[in-house]
């Protein structure tokens, strides 16, 4: 692939080991902890004065730029212990997205740098063949809290690694509409709707995957097959458009297959936020213990009390008594869902209960047996059953 931004240089002289390109098999993603900073500054910074650390990129809302060269080793992710067993400075590329704060002093990343950033890593995954589940976070090298927005907030991450996804070749392209830009905006989709206005219909993919609330299942999008009516439909109960008349205007026959690629491509999202949640959770039970895990996040889809959507329901969080993030799944917060590859026995449990296998009786919780007595779950809910060292409740 092409990158539609220069990738300007200006190389450090010190702050690098030497290497060669053969080494490269991850890139790790980081943000630069700083308020209003350009990648060029960044550069600047570590040009000639021994800072021990340095990364390969930086990147910015208008530009890239390159302070090591990708053969050579940055000191962009090294740490004393390690929470990855195999990714270090020594085999990966590190790229920094500048950073700014909002008014509570949180960290945040602004749009374009985030789809800048994407373009340069998809880049980079072609040029050396790193597949997508070796494009992680700081974070998940060493347990530093980097990019924090990306840790504070698993979704941004998980919305970051969609885009890594490529438009459907051969798809004719179309712009964005004002009012869909102003609906986007209104629900806090997108921060800067002129940079969006100028873009085609790549971004559209992530833009309705986060409009949705982070993904759509639907047992009427079967095996890659959809009729293009059931299309509008899933969107549209989904909460992604009001008026399928409006859409169905946009939509020339050479523009359909992107729209039931788009469709297709959400639910198999779901699919894997799934079977990675259910593997974290439960890859030592049996398949029949495991399939009991899927009803419970399926029991809370189809509930006016959970969150909308698969992927929020996974990744619902609040705040405890102690001001602390807790999560609704311990995976999320300990790193074992960004770790976890589904096993078989875990795709096979998610594919009986999407047809419709269902024992959980209703389930809307479950935790381990071992730590219930005196819990919250022992004092406000009502156990249902046992299976293997799981209880569940209601």
């Amino acid at each position: 692939m092409k990158l539609i931004l220069k990738i300007n240089e200006n190389l450090t002289t010190v702050n690098f080991n030497k290497g060669d390109i053969s080494r490269i098999k991850y890139i790790v993603v980081h943000f630069t902890a700083n308020n209003g900073d350009t990648a060029k500054n960044n550069t600047i910074y570590f040009k000639s004065v021994n800072r021990g650390a340095s990364a390969h990129y930086f990147v910015d809302e208008n530009e890239i730029w390159q302070s090591v060269q990708d053969k050579d080793v940055a000191w962009h992710c090294g740490a004393k212990t390690y929470r990855h067993s195999t990714c270090r400075n020594a085999n990966s590329i590190g790229v920094e997205m500048c950073s700014r704060k909002n008014d509570k002093g949180q960290f945040f990343i602004k749009d374009e740098v985030i789809s800048n950033t994407a373009e340069l890593v998809k880049y980079l995954m072609e040029k050396y063949k790193v597949p997508i589940e070796n494009v992680i976070r700081h974070y998940d090298v060493t347990g530093k809290i980097c990019p924090d927005p990306f840790v504070r907030d698993a979704k941004q991450w998980e919305s970051f690694k969609c885009l890594l996804n490529t438009t459907p070749e051969g798809v004719t392209t179309y712009r964005i509409s004002e009012e869909n830009l102003a609906y986007m905006v209104a629900i806090g989709v997108i921060n800067s709707p002129d940079y969006w206005r100028n873009q085609s219909v790549q971004w559209l993919d992530e833009l309705l995957s986060k409009a949705s609330k982070n993904g759509v299942l639907d047992s009427r999008i079967d095996n890659g097959i959809i009729d293009i009516d059931i299309a509008f439909d899933v969107l549209k109960d989904a909460g992604i458009i009001d008026s399928p008349d409006y859409w169905k205007g946009l939509l020339k026959e050479d523009r359909v297959q992107y729209l039931e690629n788009l469709l297709i491509n959400i639910a198999n999202k779901c699919r894997i936020v799934l079977e990675k949640i259910v593997h974290a959770e439960a890859r030592g039970e049996s398949e029949h213990g495991q399939r009991l895990v899927v009803n419970v996040i399926l029991n809370r889809h189809n509930s006016k009390n959970f969150p909308n959507g698969i992927h929020n329901i996974v990744f619902q969080n609040g705040v405890n008594s102690k001001g602390d993030l807790v999560y609704q799944f311990s995976p999320i917060a300990d790193g074992a869902y960004a770790k976890a590859i589904p096993s078989e026995s875990v795709k096979n449990a998610v594919t009986k209960v999407l047809d419709g296998w269902d024992e959980s009786k209703g389930s809307l919780y479950f935790r381990t047996v071992k730590g219930l007595e005196g819990s919250w779950h022992q004092q406000a809910l009502t156990e249902l059953f046992r299976h293997g060292c799981h209880v569940f409740f209601r």
